[in-house]
């Protein structure tokens, strides 16, 4: 019976360390410190937050699987932020902006990064000298704008509305536009 109950106790720990982690990924800044991450990180629930940006990569060489998990911000914020940064990776991740203001995705001089099979229901900036960025099998419902140069667009579906210019390039140069969809025009 001694045998018995260490069992009982190991699975009475493990399920209440589970559910303890699952909730405490409900909040944006209970992930890494305070919403930044400085490893690989793969989410298990969607996140939500009132104020602040969501997510903000901390660190190079990483990468950000959102595994179909919505980032849900009702601030004038971010929901993914990079600043300074190179071979970052997002995937899989869908945001919902629910502020007048807020933004899906934002790089400031970033380089050479990887984002696909995501949906942005706001806006997505890659500017300062964001360049060497790929954007592929992405759903973009909200403007997207590059500043940066030798950024690739590709297989990505752009919902346009009417009362907005959604696709902008400004002061760029070398990017590779090819197999996208743009619809709402």
């Amino acid at each position: 019976t001694k045998f018995i109950n260490i069992i009982v106790i190991a699975i009475f720990i493990i399920l209440i360390n589970g559910s303890k982690d699952a909730s405490a990924l409900m909040q944006c800044n209970q992930i890494g410190d305070n919403g930044v991450i400085t490893e690989d990180t793969i989410l298990i629930d969607d996140l939500t937050t009132s104020s602040g940006d969501c997510i903000t990569f901390g660190a190079d060489s990483i990468t950000l699987n959102c595994q179909g998990h919505i980032l849900n911000i009702a601030s004038d914020s971010y929901a993914i932020y990079a600043s300074n940064r190179d071979s970052i990776t997002i995937e899989n991740c869908e945001t919902n902006i629910i502020s007048t203001y807020g933004s899906g995705l934002r790089f400031d001089n970033t380089r050479n990064s990887l984002i696909k099979n995501s949906v942005f229901d706001s806006s997505v900036g890659l500017v300062g000298t964001s360049t060497g960025n790929v954007l592929e099998t992405n759903n973009f419902n909200g403007r997207v704008g590059s500043y940066g140069e030798h950024n690739t667009f590709n297989n990505n579906i752009f919902e346009m509305s009417q009362d907005l210019p959604n696709l902008l390039f400004i002061d760029t140069n070398y990017n590779n536009i090819t197999n996208n969809v743009i619809t709402g025009i």
